[in-house]
């Protein structure tokens, strides 16, 4: 997100609350505490000032990152506190746009994270508390789903959610500690625990560097090769972050049609959220490529020019 609006403490909203449900309900809470702890830290330090909030927040992060945990959160608490630091360290006045400090905080978290797993040797007992655990919910779902519901193509989707959460672990978990990160920027900033620096951009100016899209291009050419399986298993991965990615850049796209348009725009978007509840994969396929197109094209600021001239 290229553009950094100048934004006040104190701005949040009701609505401000809605992202933050959402989030809480599919990312642990500490991949957001512990980032915004983190900036509350560095503008203390700059502005030699600590608030009331910004205790609060490291005293929440603190408690989250104390106790005793399993494999699973061991990592998870390991990714929040790389990326956080990563984060805050590459801001302050006069840094980057947030885009590309929340993707580097992700490769440097990725490198570190999986460094520290490799040495630590835990990541066959992660795996097997993931599968442990989800296998007690996967029994419950299939039993309503047979009940709810006669098709039975439900259950083999159901049957492979383990071996789909344990192999995309490292990506599930990058998606959300992004999230983590801009979500905390934002709040940070409508709180006065970050500075103006820190604001992300809207979501219809939303872009980042073409080049980034040859670590799809490689690891889509690794899965097509046929690479061992330890270099498979991380090529698909990046793969699905990548792939997330050029979704959102997507959706900016069409959020900036949208509103360029106004009135039929809303039309527009609600054709699309129906379209996206029954043909989602469709929905979901097409956005990606708006993005790879318009990493190559740039639409948006083509479309700008036309209607300017």
């Amino acid at each position: 997100m290229t553009a950094r609006p100048e934004r006040r403490a104190g701005r949040l909203g009701i609505w401000s609350a809605v992202p933050v449900v959402a989030f809480l309900l599919v990312a642990p809470v500490g991949l957001l505490l512990v980032p915004l702890a983190a900036l509350g830290v560095a503008r203390s330090i700059r502005t030699r000032e600590v608030t009331v909030l910004g205790a609060v927040a490291v005293g929440a992060a603190a408690w989250w990152l104390w106790p005793v945990s399993p494999p699973p959160d061991q990592i998870v608490r390991a990714v929040a506190v790389i990326g956080a630091a990563t984060f805050t360290a590459f801001g302050g006045p006069g840094s980057n746009p947030i885009t590309p400090r929340v993707l580097l905080s992700t490769v440097v978290t990725a490198l570190g994270g999986g460094l520290l797993v490799g040495l630590a040797g835990i990541w066959p007992s992660t795996a097997w508390w993931i599968e442990s655990r989800v296998a007690l919910v996967q029994v419950q779902l299939l039993q309503l789903a047979q009940v709810a519901t006669p098709r039975t193509d439900i259950i083999p989707m159901v049957e492979v959610i383990p071996d789909v959460l344990v192999g995309l672990f490292p990506a599930i978990i990058a998606l959300q500690m992004m999230a983590g990160l801009v979500l905390a920027a934002s709040i940070g900033v409508g709180t006065g625990l970050a500075g103006p620096e820190d604001a992300p951009g809207a979501l219809a100016e939303f872009r980042f560097s073409e080049h980034l899209g040859w670590l799809a291009v490689l690891a889509l050419g690794m899965l097509i090769l046929g690479v061992p399986a330890g270099a498979g298993w991380w090529a698909g991965n990046v793969l699905v972050v990548m792939g997330a990615l050029y979704a959102l850049r997507g959706a900016a796209v069409w959020w900036f049609l949208l509103r360029s348009r106004r009135r039929p725009g809303c039309l527009m978007a609600a054709l699309l959220v129906v379209a996206g509840v029954f043909l989602w994969q469709a929905v979901l396929a097409a956005i990606i490529v708006l993005g790879v197109v318009d990493s190559g094209f740039d639409l948006r600021t083509r479309w700008t020019r036309s209607r300017s001239t």
